[in-house]
């Protein structure tokens, strides 16, 4: 069995566009590559760490917000899956998760490095307490797969997102539904999502073209785009970008799509309710 080098950005850090032929990243994000041999490589485009955490072949990778903790998935050959929680302080793995992520989305770490959350096999959505080395809550609610989960940057909200287009908020907090809960209004599976830097807005785009924005607070339908067809998309941590890859010619390029602002939203809304 082969493992791909797989390449992933600092969920602080800016947005990494890859394909099989390049890799773009901002000076400020870490990418990490997972190795067969179960080792890790860090790199900050200047310097390179290289990390042994297991004998297997790792991948679907995470690094934490403020870098101190690494979540990896674990392919034993003939054996299951599973993910390890590695502190890269004591150099060593905090714990042990049954299953594994086809994607690294499927796992997230709340900003201030306190809850961890990753999808399991039911669909369910498993919160971890990182400092009491504990399981905290469930939540329940996707009936189908998830596409990945996302923290908001100042609150403890988490926002999940699955194949049938709905994006539903949590209260990690309380281990419950946030109020509002879901939103509805896209067409397809979302693919990614991604809280504004004051936590006020969420975007999301999902495989239908279209991306939309939406008040935390309500759970209303600010403004909903269509964008050009790009494959991996991903928008950026601070929301405001929309990047991807195009096919021109038979050329592979990244692509970056500017993302209005809250108050860009705000400006066009007051426009549409003038007329």
């Amino acid at each position: 069995m082969s493992h791909a080098w797989e390449q992933i950005p600092r969920s602080d850090g800016d947005v990494v566009a890859s394909s099989t032929d390049s890799v773009e990243q901002s000076d400020q994000a870490e990418t990490l590559f997972g190795k067969p041999d179960g080792t890790i490589v860090i790199s900050d485009g200047k310097t390179t760490e290289s990390i042994r955490v297991s004998r297997h072949p790792v991948g679907s990778l995470l690094l934490s917000p403020k870098g101190n903790y690494i979540v990896a998935a674990v392919f034993p050959e003939g054996e299951e899956k599973y993910r390890i929680l590695w502190d890269r302080g004591a150099g060593k793995v905090v714990e042990q998760f049954p299953g594994s992520p086809l994607y690294h989305s499927r796992q997230a770490i709340s900003p201030d490095e306190f809850v961890l959350a990753y999808s399991a096999d039911d669909y369910s959505i498993v919160l971890w307490n990182i400092p009491q080395r504990r399981e905290t809550s469930v939540l329940n609610g996707h009936t189908w797969h998830l596409y990945g989960l996302e923290f908001a940057p100042v609150s403890r909200l988490l926002a999940s997102f699955d194949w049938d287009g709905f994006c539903r908020l949590w209260d990690v907090g309380e281990g419950k539904p946030a109020d509002p809960h879901i939103l509805r209004g896209h067409l397809s599976g979302i693919s990614y999502a991604a809280f504004s830097a004051d936590g006020r807005t969420i975007a999301t785009r999902a495989d239908d073209d279209s991306a939309r924005f939406w008040s935390v607070a309500t759970g209303q339908e600010l403004l909903s785009q269509r964008s050009e067809p790009l494959s991996h998309p991903l928008i950026s941590p601070q929301g405001d970008r929309l990047v991807g890859l195009t096919a021109e010619g038979g050329e592979r390029n990244i692509r970056v799509v500017t993302l209005p602002s809250l108050s860009e939203i705000d400006a066009m809304i007051s426009r549409e309710n003038r007329q």
